[in-house]
């Protein structure tokens, strides 16, 4: 989905909104912190891509990240930040996760 018009801060702030409300409670919690924890550091361009990615439908994006499914499509492959979404949905956790706070 193209989005014209949109402020870097606004960018960010829909990004944040949209890795919430998912449709699946799964991606709900690994997307929403992986965002909150990142989205900060991002430039426009890793913005542009994680929008992207989160334009997927949701259950391929679980099933890409938790690697239940392949090939990757393109987007993936190609993908910059993809490896540190991976790599965050394979970090071990000694607590439950949760939504972060708004």
């Amino acid at each position: 989905v193209e989005r014209t018009g949109e402020t870097l801060e606004s960018q960010r702030k829909r990004i944040i909104y949209q890795s919430r409300k998912r449709g699946i409670l799964e991606n709900d919690l690994l997307l929403s912190n992986f965002v909150q924890r990142n989205v900060p550091l991002y430039n426009a361009a890793q913005l542009l891509e994680l929008d992207m990615i989160l334009d997927m439908p949701d259950w391929d994006l679980y099933y890409f990240m938790t690697d239940k499914q392949e090939p990757l499509p393109e987007l993936l492959v190609k993908s910059t930040i993809w490896p540190s979404m991976k790599a965050y949905v394979r970090e071990k956790r000694t607590s439950v996760l949760m939504m972060p706070a708004l």
